[in-house]
Parts: C-alpha cells; structure tokens; sequence
C-alpha cells in the first residue's frame, strides 16, 4: 500500500491542501476511509489531521492484510493484539493514538452500514464503547494516548541564543528570527506562522499610528488549528520589522527564486505568503520551519553556547509564550487569567491548556 495525496482539491465545500489516499498495490482506493477522512474533514479537522489520520488507517489495513482478515471479521481479541504489536514497535503513546483513529474509523463504518456489530455502544457489540461529555471515544484500548506531561520550556535566553545560529544567508537569517520572534512573543504554532500572509498586516501608516498612541495592532489568523479564525494582539514594531524584511529580502528572494525557475524553463506562480521558501517561492512549510529551529539549537550546542539539556524547539516557543503570560496575570478567582490566555493562544479548553503551563493539572 502507499499513500497519495491529491493537492489544491475541494472536500464538501472547504478547500483542502492535500487530501490523502490510501491505494493498494493493485492500484485500488480504500474507498471506505477516503469516505471516513472526508468526513472528519467535513467536521472541521485540518489536512494536517487527515494525513495523520491517513497513516494510522494504512498501518490498521497492512496489518489486516498481512494476517489475511477483513475488515468485517474485526474481534476485541485482534484489535489487543495489535495494539501490543504496536507497542512492541513504537511506543504505548503511539499505539493509542493508533487505536483511537481506528476505532473512529470502524464507528464511522458502522453508522453506513458498512460492518455490523464491530463497534458501539451496548452490548450487542463486539468493542464496547462509550462517549465522553464532548462526544469522543473512550475505551481501554485507546488509553494512554497523551505522552506524559512536561514541566520543561525553553528560556527566554535560549530562544534569543539560537537566533543567532540560523541560516547563513542575512536574508533567511532575518526571516528565522522573525518567524521565531511570531512564535515566542505572540504564541503562533507553526502552520499559523507559516500561512500568514502579506496581506494580513496592517499598512505602514497603521503601525506608525499604532507607534504614536502606544496600542497593539489586531491581527486575523486565518489558518489555526481547528481551522477557526482568531484575532491577535500584535505589537507594531514586531510588524514594522516584518514589513522591512517584505519590502527587501522577501522581494530580494522572489528574484532568485524566478531567475532560477526561467533558467528551468518553468515559472513561478505569484504568492502572498508571507515567509516565503527559497526553494519554492510559496510558504516555507512547518516542517522546513521546525528543522531550521532544531539546527539553529544544535549549531548553538556545538559552539558551547547551549548545553543538550537547554534544548530550544519549535513547539516549545510557544510554550514558553503561553507560560510567560500566565505568570504577567494575577492570580484570580475562576481561573480568569488562564481563561483569558486560552482565548489569546486558541485553546478550546484549560485541560488542553494545562498540558503547556507548568502549575495547571
């Protein structure tokens, strides 16, 4: 089996970047998770959720053929198995994970009649389940997916450090610690600083003005996890500094990256993105992102600038940000401070926040 991925295509009325097929080696779709990863689709989760979702249900269906079963002939005692034979390959926290998106899977079979029996809730089923207060899975088979909660988040002086050790080139070197700059002071993960577009931000005469009145500038974010739209403080010299880099090394890279498509014989579509690739043109993507921020930290370790044990990442930025704020509030009644946080940083509730604040269950 292999996976493609089908680019720039329409899923029930939502434009979806890549939407992931699973095709067997006889050049068949699974057409019964193209069905089911439609429908989470469909309900809100990203293309980045559809692609992790994707691995999970080939992973389930290469096992399936390899021990030669069907689908339908799914049993509790089959779905143990695997998730042991999971955890012997990778990890308990993956094996969950695994299992959660596969039980979803055979749930969403089960409401279009396409197996009988598998999965539900009562006891004419063979995997039992039950529904939390949200509506989600529970189920012994998919405990344990969380990893075990870190109190560790880099240090202002660490972020600051790895700065420094970014690309080579002034103009990517600027555009590192401007996306890294995005992610530390204003908490973007990294597919919302990466999609961020030049359009989004405000014109050089509202920030002068923002400048003369002292007042933050609000920002859109239209890509967020979840995919709903959430406005951001952001203070005008942080976007004063990013529109300098547009109007010279961002126009600066578009050149090399045209001249390099015309001695190609190809040509290079126009962008509004933001931190664009020097590869591509387009928007650097999350991944190429996070191993900037892994090599810059490692660059710094082996010039004994950090230790091994100061480790900066990308994910962490962010942390660091959501940590920085709560400790800016004063402790009051109801939790305000972290619920003002949550709104700020895009957090449906404080359990998901408390995964990143040190002093929250």
């Amino acid at each position: 089996m292999r996976t493609v991925f089908v680019r720039l295509t329409k899923v029930r009325g939502r434009s979806c970047s890549r939407f992931p097929l699973i095709v067997k080696d006889d050049g068949a779709v699974l057409m019964d998770v193209m069905r089911y990863l439609m429908s989470c689709f469909a309900q809100g989760s990203s293309a980045d959720s559809l692609r992790t979702y994707a691995g999970h249900l080939r992973d389930f269906h290469e096992q399936l053929t390899v021990d030669g079963r069907e689908v339908s002939g799914t049993t509790i005692e089959y779905l143990n198995g695997y998730r042991a034979a999971i955890e012997r390959r990778a990890s308990p926290q993956y094996a969950a994970q695994v299992l959660r998106t596969t039980l979803s899977f055979l749930v969403n079979l089960e409401e279009r009649c396409g197996v009988c029996g598998i999965v539900g809730e009562g006891p004419g089923y063979e995997v039992q389940i039950t529904r939390t207060k949200g509506g989600g899975l529970s189920h012994p088979l998919i405990e344990g997916g969380r990893s075990p909660k870190s109190n560790w988040y880099p240090s202002d002086r660490a972020i600051g450090l790895i700065k420094a050790f970014g690309p080579d080139d002034p103009r990517l070197s600027e555009r590192f610690t401007l996306m890294v700059d995005w992610c530390h002071v204003r908490g973007l993960r990294a597919k919302e600083v990466c999609a961020l577009l030049v359009s989004q931000l405000p014109d050089s005469l509202s920030i002068e003005r923002a400048l003369e009145e002292g007042r933050m500038l609000e920002i859109l974010l239209k890509v967020t996890k979840g995919g709903k739209p959430r406005n951001v403080e952001v203070h005008p010299v942080l976007i004063a500094r990013t529109r300098k880099w547009i109007d010279t090394d961002r126009k600066s890279l578009r050149r090399v990256v045209e001249k390099r498509a015309r001695e190609k014989g190809w040509s290079v579509p126009a962008s509004d993105a933001l931190f664009i690739s020097e590869s591509t043109g387009e928007a650097l993507t999350p991944k190429a992102f996070s191993n900037s921020v892994r090599t810059a930290f490692l660059r710094a370790v082996n010039e004994g600038k950090l230790t091994k044990e100061e480790r900066v990442w990308l994910h962490g930025l962010r942390k660091r940000m959501i940590n920085r704020e709560i400790d800016a509030r004063p402790r009051t009644d109801a939790n305000r401070r972290e619920h003002e946080v949550m709104g700020q940083v895009g957090h449906a509730s404080l359990s998901t926040l408390g995964r990143y604040v040190v002093d929250l269950a």
